[in-house]
């Protein structure tokens, strides 16, 4: 069965070794399809170093071309794809290597559903706690009520289309480190609900 190629958008800035532990968890991702990635460095050079071609985990640098910031390195990637499938993640982020085939599972189970996440992993203070949410389906009116701290970008893999024609990007304009999130996540479920796999695909 082919399975539908995948790209990571990965804006980073500043962090090169927790980069490279982001980049080989991709790498190690049990899925049988192609997962390549695009790392987008915001502020500062790329380290074009890292490319990886002729593989089914190819990686590409580029340098964001648009607003200085995580929405504008985000949008330089999504726009730099053509995949049909997008995930995002942190530079700061670990992906357990069943993240993408879950996820892939879940929206072939799902037709009219245009975006998945998963619960996480949150470390702290020499602790890891698990943080996944009871229902798996998140709507427009629960984060009405609440933000839903399991609903996090960095656990996202969206179809393209949808997410381009529908969606729409990050909001550039939205002050950043809280807000775009949310504003993108309200945008997304007024189309589509959330849905999560309810195991923690993410550290």
């Amino acid at each position: 069965m082919n399975r539908p190629d995948v790209v990571t958008i990965v804006a980073t800035r500043d962090r090169p070794e927790l980069l490279r532990q982001t980049l080989d968890a991709i790498t190690h991702q049990d899925y049988e399809g192609v997962v390549s990635t695009i790392v987008v460095f915001d502020q500062t050079d790329p380290e074009m170093d890292l490319e990886v071609s002729g593989t089914r985990r190819p990686v590409q640098v580029v340098k964001n071309d648009r607003k200085p910031g995580l929405q504008g390195a985000r949008n330089t990637g999504i726009l730099s794809s053509s995949e049909p499938l997008i995930a995002f993640c942190d530079d700061d982020d670990v992906w357990e290597p069943s993240r993408i085939r879950r996820q892939v599972d879940v929206l072939d189970t799902e037709p009219d559903v245009h975006f998945v996440g998963s619960g996480v992993l949150v470390e702290y203070d020499g602790r890891a706690v698990e943080r996944v949410r009871t229902d798996p389906r998140v709507t427009f009116r629960d984060l009405l009520r609440s933000r839903v701290f399991e609903a996090h970008p960095s656990t996202f893999l969206m179809r393209r289309r949808e997410l381009i024609d529908e969606i729409g990007l990050v909001d550039e304009a939205v002050p950043g480190g809280y807000g775009e999130d949310y504003e993108w996540l309200l945008r997304a479920t007024r189309v589509t609900d959330l849905v999560l796999v309810p195991a923690p695909l993410v550290c």
